[in-house]
């Protein structure tokens, strides 16, 4: 709630707006489940094609290459046995979650799975028919999709909230022309934003009347570098021409800030100095 406060001089309006956020968050529920459960099938049915095989995960352990997704695979199962049901094929496949999904298009996947997943998206336009075309947009909705169940704010700049509920429903399309149309009639993403910019009394322009609140540094630059050891580090031409090629290749900033021994707001802060980043980063603008 702070971070509400600390935007608003009157207290009603500070929980108003709390409330606001609560309601935007519940309103994605239906394309962002839909998205989910429609990415699953998809990639789910291609692996199976590719495999010849209802267990298509069983090839992991033993593939050069994509062993390093079994952790996934382990961990499925393991929430199956804990719940004392039968380790099934289909029951393994519904336990993955999203970040595997996602991570199946990150790059060190490419010569070995993306000649057969590209088939998941038999609507993406032939011009953009590209790995990294389908994972930079899906390794982003995975980070906001996060946000929201961890319960983070996303009720400020409501047109940019817009833009990610567009690009949802753009990648169902990829997979499903007639997704969009589904579940149109019962989406309430876009009632629900114009509930919100009445009554928070927000222009139509920017449908926002506030600044992104600004945080208190509550760390000294030795504590964020145990951390992350580079943080506050200068950047060097090698360092930013892998980071644009990382970047181009789909990685998301969660993995960026991995690799790069980084924050993730030092990440997304060097990518817009590079002139990347903007077109659809959550973490950038919520």
């Amino acid at each position: 709630m702070e971070r509400y406060f600390n935007a608003h001089q009157d207290e009603q309006k500070a929980i108003l707006h709390y409330q606001c956020n609560v309601e935007l968050s519940e309103a994605f529920y239906v394309s962002l489940s839909t998205f989910e459960v429609a990415l699953r099938n998809a990639l789910s049915r291609e692996l199976q094609t590719m495999t010849g095989r209802e267990d298509w995960y069983a090839i992991f352990p033993t593939m050069p290459g994509l062993v390093g997704l079994n952790r996934y695979i382990t961990q499925a199962k393991k929430q199956i046995v804990g719940r004392n049901e039968p380790i099934l094929a289909s029951k393994v496949i519904a336990e993955l979650t999203l970040g595997f999904w996602v991570s199946l298009l990150n790059s060190e996947y490419e010569r070995i799975l993306w000649k057969d997943l590209r088939r998941a998206f038999p609507y993406l336009p032939k011009h953009l028919r590209q790995r990294r075309t389908v994972s930079a947009p899906l390794n982003s909705l995975r980070s906001f999709r996060n946000r929201i169940f961890h319960n983070e704010s996303i009720c400020w700049n409501l047109d940019r909230v817009e833009a990610i509920h567009n690009e949802i429903i753009q990648v169902m399309g990829w997979i499903n022309k007639d997704i969009p149309g589904w579940i149109e009639p019962f989406d309430r993403f876009t009632s629900v934003v114009s509930k919100i910019s009445i009554v928070m009394n927000w222009s139509n322009n920017c449908k926002s009347g506030l600044p992104e609140p600004t945080k208190e540094k509550s760390y000294t630059i030795a504590e964020k570098q145990k951390e992350n050891p580079k943080a506050y580090l200068p950047w060097d031409v090698e360092a930013d021409n892998a980071l644009k090629r990382l970047y181009a290749e789909g990685y998301g900033i969660d993995e960026l800030a991995g690799l790069f021994e980084r924050t993730k707001g030092a990440i997304r802060s060097r990518l817009r100095k590079l002139g990347l980043g903007e077109d659809f980063d959550p973490g950038s603008f919520l």
